[in-house]
């Protein structure tokens, strides 16, 4: 009798394990949120301070919505980290839904021209810029969406 009892433990054990092995994780339900730059501009320019907006598009392919609380960004010019900040914009994304979130900031280039100059001294009007960061949620799965986007800007100044 103890044998069948060690035996009907180990049996519900094995079984136990294995069945929740075959549940799929809370991760492998919730897909992950796509997020793209559909706008960067230089919106004013002086010697002593440049005006960026841009504006991202999430898009939420789940059946909950999507608490944004703000993002965390930075813009590197031709090779130059010139601006990192923090936004806390917060938004909410629709189930199955989309949304657009603005961020405005600006930049000092005076302070980094010893890292510029190079650059500006061959003259050139475009200029490569890469903003990248990470869009902060309120939800435990999908805490961070992360995004990047290249291109070129024309100097003003």
């Amino acid at each position: 009798m103890k044998s069948f009892k060690m035996s009907l433990i180990t049996l519900s054990l094995f079984f136990g394990v294995y069945g929740c092995s075959a549940l799929p994780s809370l991760e492998q339900l919730v897909a992950k949120p796509k997020l793209a730059v559909t706008s960067f501009s230089m919106n004013e320019a002086s010697f002593l301070k440049q005006s960026f907006k841009v504006k991202l598009k999430v898009d939420n392919p789940n059946a909950f919505a999507l608490p944004i609380l703000g993002l965390d960004y930075g813009l590197n010019v031709a090779g130059v980290d010139v601006a990192q900040g923090s936004n806390a914009k917060s938004l909410t994304i629709p189930a199955g839904g989309s949304d657009f979130l603005e961020v405005d900031f600006n930049t000092n280039l005076l302070k980094t021209l010893p890292d510029l100059r190079s650059v500006i001294m061959k003259g050139g009007k475009d200029i490569a810029y890469t903003f990248s960061g990470n869009l902060k949620t309120e939800n435990s799965i999908v805490n961070s969406i992360p995004f990047k986007k290249s291109g070129l800007f024309e100097l003003a100044f």
